[in-house]
């Protein structure tokens, strides 16, 4: 059976926000997550953990603006969030 292939750069990173996340260090996961969603544009967990970390920081304007910034650059990515 062949291996998984090894992570990605940019997959190693949302590893890391999210565990910030769960250890509720939202600030630093939110410049984390802003610094990957520049520097990996096409991600789209980068863009979601922007919006959770904006959330858990009480910022929810700011985090509605980017779900709707997400949903703009990814549409297929909020109905397979609702499948899940």
């Amino acid at each position: 059976m062949p291996s998984a292939p090894a992570p990605s750069p940019t997959e190693i990173e949302v590893g890391c926000i999210r565990e910030l996340s769960r250890e509720g260090r939202y600030a630093e996961a939110l410049g984390a997550a802003e610094a990957l969603a520049v520097a990996a544009p096409q991600s789209r967990e980068a863009l979601y953990l922007v919006a959770a970390n904006q959330r858990c920081l009480n910022r929810a304007l700011e985090a509605l603006d980017t779900l709707q910034l997400l949903e703009a650059r990814h549409p297929s990515y909020r109905s397979a969030a609702i499948a899940m």
